[in-house]
Protein backbone atom coordinates (compact mmCIF):
# COMPACT_ATOMS: atom_id res chain seq x y z
CA UNK A 1 0.00 0.00 0.00
CA UNK A 2 2.95 2.38 0.44
CA UNK A 3 4.65 1.75 -2.31
CA UNK A 4 1.32 2.16 -4.65
CA UNK A 5 1.56 5.45 -2.61
CA UNK A 6 4.48 6.40 -3.04
CA UNK A 7 4.66 5.90 -6.86
CA UNK A 8 1.38 7.92 -7.67
CA UNK A 9 3.21 10.67 -5.37
CA UNK A 10 6.04 10.36 -7.47
CA UNK A 11 3.85 10.29 -10.68
CA UNK A 12 2.20 13.31 -9.66
CA UNK A 13 5.25 15.51 -9.04
CA UNK A 14 6.89 14.46 -12.74
CA UNK A 15 4.01 15.90 -14.53
CA UNK A 16 4.63 19.40 -13.16
CA UNK A 17 8.35 18.91 -14.19
CA UNK A 18 7.26 17.69 -17.70
CA UNK A 19 5.21 20.47 -18.23
CA UNK A 20 8.00 22.95 -17.37
CA UNK A 21 10.62 21.16 -19.73
CA UNK A 22 7.61 21.41 -22.81
CA UNK A 23 7.35 24.70 -21.80
CA UNK A 24 11.01 25.58 -21.79
CA UNK A 25 11.11 23.67 -25.21
CA UNK A 26 8.25 25.80 -26.78
CA UNK A 27 9.58 29.33 -25.41
CA UNK A 28 13.22 27.76 -27.29
CA UNK A 29 11.71 27.07 -30.14
CA UNK A 30 9.29 30.48 -30.43
CA UNK A 31 12.77 32.44 -30.03
CA UNK A 32 14.45 30.82 -32.92
CA UNK A 33 11.30 30.88 -34.96
CA UNK A 34 10.92 34.94 -33.70
CA UNK A 35 14.66 35.21 -34.55
CA UNK A 36 14.47 33.81 -38.21
CA UNK A 37 11.42 35.71 -38.84
CA UNK A 38 13.49 38.72 -37.72
CA UNK A 39 16.54 37.53 -40.04
CA UNK A 40 14.22 36.80 -42.77
CA UNK A 41 12.66 40.64 -42.70
CA UNK A 42 16.16 42.06 -42.59
CA UNK A 43 16.95 40.05 -45.44
CA UNK A 44 14.25 41.51 -46.97
CA UNK A 45 14.67 44.73 -46.55
CA UNK A 46 18.46 44.60 -47.47
CA UNK A 47 17.02 43.29 -50.70
CA UNK A 48 14.64 45.68 -51.33
CA UNK A 49 17.40 48.07 -50.41
CA UNK A 50 19.42 46.86 -53.50
CA UNK A 51 16.63 46.63 -55.86
CA UNK A 52 16.35 50.12 -55.03
CA UNK A 53 20.12 51.66 -55.60
CA UNK A 54 20.17 48.87 -58.55
CA UNK A 55 17.13 50.92 -60.57
CA UNK A 56 18.54 54.45 -59.09
CA UNK A 57 21.80 53.23 -60.24
CA UNK A 58 20.56 52.55 -63.67
CA UNK A 59 18.58 55.76 -63.77
CA UNK A 60 21.52 57.44 -63.15
CA UNK A 61 23.95 55.46 -66.17
CA UNK A 62 21.04 55.75 -68.55
CA UNK A 63 21.06 59.33 -67.85
CA UNK A 64 24.72 60.18 -67.78
CA UNK A 65 25.20 58.33 -71.01
CA UNK A 66 26.97 55.21 -69.51
CA UNK A 67 25.08 52.71 -71.81
CA UNK A 68 26.24 49.39 -71.31
CA UNK A 69 26.76 47.03 -74.20
CA UNK A 70 26.23 43.45 -72.35
CA UNK A 71 26.17 42.08 -75.49
CA UNK A 72 29.77 43.36 -76.27
CA UNK A 73 32.80 42.69 -73.92
CA UNK A 74 35.01 46.01 -73.74
CA UNK A 75 38.87 46.28 -73.20
CA UNK A 76 40.01 49.11 -71.25
CA UNK A 77 43.14 50.31 -72.73
CA UNK A 78 45.92 53.13 -71.99
CA UNK A 79 46.83 55.40 -74.90
CA UNK A 80 50.94 55.22 -75.54
CA UNK A 81 50.93 58.20 -77.56
CA UNK A 82 48.88 60.39 -80.63
CA UNK A 83 49.59 62.37 -83.52
CA UNK A 84 46.90 63.97 -84.23
CA UNK A 85 48.99 67.11 -86.48
CA UNK A 86 49.25 65.62 -89.35
CA UNK A 87 47.23 65.19 -92.46
CA UNK A 88 46.68 61.30 -91.03
CA UNK A 89 45.78 61.38 -87.10
CA UNK A 90 46.10 58.53 -85.44
CA UNK A 91 46.78 57.38 -81.52
CA UNK A 92 48.54 53.89 -80.26
CA UNK A 93 47.05 52.14 -77.71
CA UNK A 94 48.74 49.77 -75.18
CA UNK A 95 46.33 46.92 -76.55
CA UNK A 96 46.36 44.41 -79.09
CA UNK A 97 46.11 41.34 -80.93
CA UNK A 98 46.56 39.07 -77.90
CA UNK A 99 43.95 40.82 -76.27
CA UNK A 100 41.04 40.21 -78.56
CA UNK A 101 41.63 43.47 -80.35
CA UNK A 102 40.29 44.00 -84.60
CA UNK A 103 40.36 46.14 -87.04
CA UNK A 104 37.24 48.04 -87.09
CA UNK A 105 36.34 47.44 -83.40
CA UNK A 106 34.45 50.78 -81.61
CA UNK A 107 36.71 53.10 -79.57
CA UNK A 108 34.79 55.11 -77.04
CA UNK A 109 36.18 56.89 -74.06
CA UNK A 110 34.75 58.78 -70.67
CA UNK A 111 33.97 62.67 -71.71
CA UNK A 112 31.79 65.99 -70.17
CA UNK A 113 28.71 66.67 -72.06
CA UNK A 114 27.80 70.44 -72.41
CA UNK A 115 26.26 70.43 -69.30
CA UNK A 116 29.43 68.86 -67.24
CA UNK A 117 27.64 65.32 -67.65
CA UNK A 118 29.82 62.49 -67.36
CA UNK A 119 28.69 60.40 -70.64
CA UNK A 120 30.61 57.86 -73.20
CA UNK A 121 31.69 59.12 -76.13
CA UNK A 122 32.90 57.97 -79.54
CA UNK A 123 36.62 58.29 -80.73
CA UNK A 124 36.93 56.70 -83.34
CA UNK A 125 38.06 52.53 -84.93
CA UNK A 126 40.65 50.07 -84.59
CA UNK A 127 42.41 51.13 -87.65
CA UNK A 128 45.55 48.25 -87.49
CA UNK A 129 46.46 45.60 -84.74
CA UNK A 130 50.09 44.94 -83.31
CA UNK A 131 50.16 41.86 -81.41
CA UNK A 132 49.87 43.70 -78.04
CA UNK A 133 49.37 47.66 -79.52
CA UNK A 134 46.66 49.32 -81.64
CA UNK A 135 46.56 52.50 -83.65
CA UNK A 136 42.94 54.10 -83.53
CA UNK A 137 41.92 55.84 -86.49
CA UNK A 138 39.90 58.85 -84.74
CA UNK A 139 36.72 60.62 -85.92
CA UNK A 140 38.84 63.73 -87.00
CA UNK A 141 40.33 61.58 -89.26
CA UNK A 142 40.07 62.49 -93.17
CA UNK A 143 39.53 58.44 -93.99
CA UNK A 144 37.08 58.63 -90.93
CA UNK A 145 33.04 58.06 -91.66
CA UNK A 146 29.79 56.80 -89.49
CA UNK A 147 26.03 56.88 -89.99
CA UNK A 148 24.66 59.60 -87.38
CA UNK A 149 21.36 60.62 -85.70
CA UNK A 150 20.08 63.98 -84.40
CA UNK A 151 17.50 62.53 -81.80
CA UNK A 152 16.21 66.13 -81.01
CA UNK A 153 14.71 66.39 -84.54
CA UNK A 154 15.08 62.70 -85.46
CA UNK A 155 17.24 63.70 -88.30
CA UNK A 156 19.55 61.23 -90.24
CA UNK A 157 23.49 62.52 -91.60
CA UNK A 158 26.70 61.22 -92.01
CA UNK A 159 29.81 62.10 -90.13
CA UNK A 160 33.40 62.32 -91.33
CA UNK A 161 36.98 64.03 -90.41
CA UNK A 162 36.28 66.09 -93.72
CA UNK A 163 35.95 69.47 -91.46
CA UNK A 164 39.25 71.06 -92.65
CA UNK A 165 40.13 71.63 -88.76
CA UNK A 166 41.91 69.18 -86.91
CA UNK A 167 39.53 68.90 -83.45
CA UNK A 168 36.57 68.65 -85.48
CA UNK A 169 34.63 66.67 -87.76
CA UNK A 170 31.82 67.54 -90.77
CA UNK A 171 28.46 66.27 -90.26
CA UNK A 172 27.24 66.03 -94.11
CA UNK A 173 23.80 65.53 -95.99
CA UNK A 174 21.14 66.98 -93.28
CA UNK A 175 18.18 67.61 -95.44
CA UNK A 176 18.29 70.77 -96.95
CA UNK A 177 14.85 72.04 -95.48
CA UNK A 178 16.29 71.54 -92.09
CA UNK A 179 17.13 75.11 -90.40
CA UNK A 180 20.35 75.28 -89.46
CA UNK A 181 20.82 78.78 -86.79
CA UNK A 182 17.14 78.43 -85.94
CA UNK A 183 14.73 81.91 -85.70
CA UNK A 184 12.59 83.86 -83.07
CA UNK A 185 9.69 81.15 -84.14
CA UNK A 186 11.77 77.78 -84.87
CA UNK A 187 15.02 76.10 -83.40
CA UNK A 188 17.61 75.61 -85.34
CA UNK A 189 19.91 72.39 -85.08
CA UNK A 190 22.53 74.43 -84.27
CA UNK A 191 23.56 73.07 -80.35
CA UNK A 192 22.08 69.66 -80.99
CA UNK A 193 23.88 66.58 -79.90
CA UNK A 194 25.04 63.78 -82.40
CA UNK A 195 24.88 60.18 -81.48
CA UNK A 196 25.75 57.08 -82.99
CA UNK A 197 22.65 55.93 -85.54
CA UNK A 198 24.05 51.99 -85.33
CA UNK A 199 23.34 51.56 -89.28
CA UNK A 200 26.91 51.46 -90.30
CA UNK A 201 27.62 47.88 -89.00
CA UNK A 202 30.46 49.17 -86.73
CA UNK A 203 29.13 51.30 -83.51
CA UNK A 204 26.21 49.89 -81.52
CA UNK A 205 23.51 53.13 -81.64
CA UNK A 206 23.12 55.57 -79.29
CA UNK A 207 26.61 56.04 -78.47
CA UNK A 208 27.20 60.36 -78.11
CA UNK A 209 29.60 61.61 -80.70
CA UNK A 210 29.32 65.10 -80.34
CA UNK A 211 27.51 68.52 -80.81
CA UNK A 212 26.91 70.61 -83.78
CA UNK A 213 28.91 74.11 -83.15
CA UNK A 214 28.25 76.09 -86.32
CA UNK A 215 27.74 75.64 -89.99
CA UNK A 216 29.61 74.31 -93.11
CA UNK A 217 29.34 75.26 -96.83
CA UNK A 218 27.30 72.44 -98.69
CA UNK A 219 26.86 71.41 -102.18
CA UNK A 220 23.35 73.40 -102.24
CA UNK A 221 20.96 70.01 -102.21
CA UNK A 222 22.20 69.20 -98.64
CA UNK A 223 23.45 71.24 -95.76
CA UNK A 224 26.77 70.55 -93.95
CA UNK A 225 28.01 71.28 -90.16
CA UNK A 226 30.62 71.35 -88.03
CA UNK A 227 30.96 68.90 -84.98
CA UNK A 228 32.48 69.57 -81.87
CA UNK A 229 33.79 66.20 -80.90
CA UNK A 230 32.44 65.17 -76.87
CA UNK A 231 35.69 62.94 -76.50
CA UNK A 232 38.97 64.97 -75.46
CA UNK A 233 41.22 63.25 -78.33
CA UNK A 234 44.34 65.21 -77.61
CA UNK A 235 43.98 64.85 -73.68
CA UNK A 236 43.02 61.15 -72.99
CA UNK A 237 44.97 58.45 -71.00
CA UNK A 238 42.60 55.95 -71.82
CA UNK A 239 40.22 54.93 -74.13
CA UNK A 240 37.74 51.44 -73.96
CA UNK A 241 37.39 49.24 -77.10
CA UNK A 242 34.35 47.56 -78.26
CA UNK A 243 34.87 44.31 -78.74
CA UNK A 244 32.40 44.65 -81.37
CA UNK A 245 33.02 43.06 -84.94
CA UNK A 246 31.31 44.57 -88.50
CA UNK A 247 27.88 43.08 -88.63
CA UNK A 248 27.85 40.51 -91.36
CA UNK A 249 26.09 42.80 -93.97
CA UNK A 250 29.02 45.44 -93.97
CA UNK A 251 31.89 42.59 -94.70
CA UNK A 252 32.83 45.19 -97.35
CA UNK A 253 34.29 46.95 -94.55
CA UNK A 254 36.70 43.89 -93.96
CA UNK A 255 37.92 44.81 -98.13
CA UNK A 256 38.63 47.86 -96.71
CA UNK A 257 41.47 47.14 -94.35
CA UNK A 258 44.21 47.80 -97.05
CA UNK A 259 42.67 50.99 -97.27
CA UNK A 260 42.95 51.67 -93.80
CA UNK A 261 46.57 51.00 -93.34
CA UNK A 262 47.24 53.15 -96.57
CA UNK A 263 45.57 56.16 -94.62
CA UNK A 264 48.16 56.06 -92.03
CA UNK A 265 50.66 56.53 -94.44
CA UNK A 266 51.84 60.44 -93.84
CA UNK A 267 54.58 62.27 -94.86
CA UNK A 268 56.97 60.89 -91.74
CA UNK A 269 56.62 57.48 -93.26
CA UNK A 270 54.43 54.56 -92.55
CA UNK A 271 52.58 54.35 -88.62
CA UNK A 272 55.25 52.43 -85.97
CA UNK A 273 53.96 50.91 -83.13
CA UNK A 274 54.73 50.80 -79.84
CA UNK A 275 56.38 47.77 -79.72
CA UNK A 276 57.93 48.24 -82.66
CA UNK A 277 59.45 50.93 -81.10
CA UNK A 278 60.56 48.82 -77.86
CA UNK A 279 61.77 46.30 -79.83
CA UNK A 280 64.13 48.77 -81.95
CA UNK A 281 65.45 50.17 -79.09
CA UNK A 282 66.22 46.87 -77.39
CA UNK A 283 68.09 45.52 -80.41
CA UNK A 284 70.34 48.99 -80.13
CA UNK A 285 71.19 48.72 -76.79
CA UNK A 286 72.16 44.97 -77.12
CA UNK A 287 73.85 45.51 -79.82
CA UNK A 288 75.76 48.38 -78.13
CA UNK A 289 76.82 46.18 -75.14
CA UNK A 290 77.82 43.10 -77.35
CA UNK A 291 80.16 45.72 -78.82
CA UNK A 292 81.01 47.08 -75.42
CA UNK A 293 81.89 43.60 -74.26
CA UNK A 294 84.22 42.93 -77.48
CA UNK A 295 86.07 46.18 -76.98
CA UNK A 296 86.61 45.32 -72.72
CA UNK A 297 87.68 41.23 -74.06
CA UNK A 298 90.60 43.16 -76.36
CA UNK A 299 91.48 45.59 -73.77
CA UNK A 300 92.13 42.53 -71.18
CA UNK A 301 94.07 40.78 -74.13
CA UNK A 302 96.12 43.36 -74.77
CA UNK A 303 96.84 43.95 -71.10
CA UNK A 304 97.86 40.48 -70.08
CA UNK A 305 100.42 40.58 -73.24
CA UNK A 306 101.56 43.32 -72.17
CA UNK A 307 102.19 41.93 -68.35
CA UNK A 308 103.41 38.64 -69.67
CA UNK A 309 106.28 40.78 -71.81
CA UNK A 310 106.78 42.91 -68.86
CA UNK A 311 107.54 40.15 -66.40
CA UNK A 312 109.62 38.05 -68.77
CA UNK A 313 109.35 33.82 -68.18
CA UNK A 314 109.48 32.91 -64.68
CA UNK A 315 112.60 30.87 -63.12
CA UNK A 316 112.21 28.19 -60.55
CA UNK A 317 113.90 28.56 -57.50
CA UNK A 318 115.77 26.90 -54.82
CA UNK A 319 116.19 23.78 -57.33
CA UNK A 320 119.12 21.85 -57.51
CA UNK A 321 119.88 19.59 -60.32
CA UNK A 322 120.44 15.76 -58.90
CA UNK A 323 124.06 14.60 -59.10
CA UNK A 324 125.04 12.15 -61.28
CA UNK A 325 127.76 9.22 -59.48
CA UNK A 326 131.00 8.69 -60.84
CA UNK A 327 132.69 11.28 -59.17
Amino acid sequence: MTDRMTGTMSSGLQIPGLIWVKLDTYRELENKYEALQKQLVESQLKKDQFDNLKRENDKLREALGFTQFSQYPEVKAEVLGARLNSVSPRIVIGKGRSDGIEPFMPVITQALDEEKNVIRAVVGIIASVDETTSIVQPLTHPGFQMGVRLPASGQWAILSGNSGKISHALLSYIASESILKGNSNTSGIIGQTVISSGEGGIFPSGIPVGRIKEEAQGDGKTQNAIVLPYAPISSMDFVIVIKKKPDPWSDSFRNADQALNEHLVTEFGPPVYHEELSRSKKEKKESARKQENKEQNIQEEETKKEEDLRTGPRRLKNVTTPQTGGN
